[in-house]
């Protein structure tokens, strides 16, 4: 007769602490040999993996049920490295559509036989104005122009994706090297870290607009303006910095580049300047992303895919412009699979190349956006792929249901 403790184990909170420690050891795991990231078991502590970081139950737990979700503070998420104002859950913000994003679902089946190389790309939303973060109003909305969606938003105009020259002249090169075997190259959104979004001009735009409406004690603005202009361990100092109080603050950022508007954000995002009146950056981070992308694992694929031109197009003066990126890489939008997939399902051929030459899986994304020689730039959608990716998605509906 089994005894208490035995039938305490099969109850659902014990069984979702198991699901949890089971998915939170799958990259070590993988990495270790102990599993195999394509196999039954490794799909489905991915699939747990998946639901774990975006807030979803368990396996086991009944929908609803009380305590389901995993237990974590509600003042802290990845959109921001200091304590969130209010939980995630209590943020808004409007967006009002400017065009129908006209996105659709495929299956893998659909990308067999090509290669799948990955489209690093921020969480941005698409095809909408920001008007207000929160209950407070912009004077002037924010233009969101993508992330992912840029690929729908894109599907008439032979642009796959938008970024700075030198990256776009790297992709357009792999492309043509991929499509020489005369198979189809795909390009896979894959989604970079909820920060990573301060790069582009859509959290500057909303920040600007947002410090405009703002009382901030002039101590604060001249530490920031101070800060701006000094370099520290992950910023250059930014000599020109025309000051927080600046009315052409919003143009500057957009016209200075990345890294000033990486530094304006990451310097806002302080403790100190979040407790000295500066705008919440979470909440600005929170309003400009999409959605369904802000719990996602970072790597993980496939809200939007398209088909790269083979000989790797590169256009320069794009019919329509990007207000961050100035060059385009040529390709059409194809779909996106009917949930994210994690990187470790995604893409097992360049992980596993990465673990066969010792690095640790901490470095993973890294290198899978930066390159490393001796590994594959890409994932072969063969058959066993298509049945991996089948089995997640099966098994993440499942989930969800």
């Amino acid at each position: 007769m089994p005894s208490l403790m035995d039938l305490l184990g099969e109850t659902w909170p014990a069984r979702m602490a198991k699901s949890a420690w089971s998915a939170a050891k799958l990259p070590g795991d993988v990495y270790a040999g102990r599993t195999d990231p394509l196999s039954e078991e490794g799909i489905g502590r991915a699939a747990d993996l998946g639901g774990m970081v975006m807030g979803g139950t368990f396996a086991g737990a009944p929908a609803g049920a009380m305590g389901a979700g995993p237990v974590a503070s509600d003042l802290w998420h990845g959109i921001s490295k200091v304590k969130l104002p209010r939980p995630v859950s209590e943020m808004s913000a409007t967006h009002v559509p400017t065009a129908p994003l006209n996105e659709k679902i495929i299956t893998p089946e659909a990308l067999q036989g090509g290669w799948l190389l990955p489209a690093w790309g921020d969480r941005s939303a698409t095809n909408s104005l920001l008007s207000m973060v929160g209950d407070k109003p912009l004077a002037n909305p924010v233009a969101m122009q993508g992330g992912h969606g840029f690929m729908p938003a894109n599907v008439e105009s032979g642009a796959a994706w938008a970024s700075g020259k030198p990256v776009i002249g790297r992709l357009a090169k792999q492309a043509r090297e991929l499509g020489a075997s005369g198979d189809p190259v795909y390009f896979p959104y894959t989604a970079m870290g909820e920060r990573s979004i301060d790069f582009s001009h859509h959290v500057s735009d909303a920040l600007s607009e947002m410090v405009k409406g703002k009382s901030i004690p002039a101590k604060t603005v001249s530490e920031f303006n101070s800060a701006m202009k000094k370099a520290d361990a992950n910023f250059p100092a930014i000599e020109d910095w025309p000051g927080l109080r600046s009315p052409k603050l919003r143009e500057w950022l957009a016209e200075s580049g990345g890294d000033a508007r990486n530094k304006f954000a990451k310097i806002m995002d302080t403790r100190g300047m979040q407790a000295g009146g500066m705008p919440s950056v979470a909440e600005a981070r929170f309003a400009t992303t999409d959605r369904r992308l802000l719990d996602v694992p970072t790597g993980s694929a496939g809200q939007s895919i398209a088909r790269l031109d083979p000989e790797g197009r590169v256009i320069t003066a794009p019919s329509t412009p990007h207000r961050t990126y100035d060059t385009q890489l040529g390709g059409k939008y194809v779909g996106g699979l009917a949930e994210m997939v994690p990187k470790e399902v995604m893409y097992p051929q360049m992980l596993d190349a990465y673990r066969k030459m010792g690095y640790d899986p901490f470095r993973f994304d890294y290198l899978m956006q930066r390159g490393v020689r001796g590994a594959p730039i890409a994932q072969r959608a063969d058959q066993q792929w298509v049945d991996s990716i089948s089995r997640y998605l099966e098994q993440a509906n499942r989930q969800g249901q």
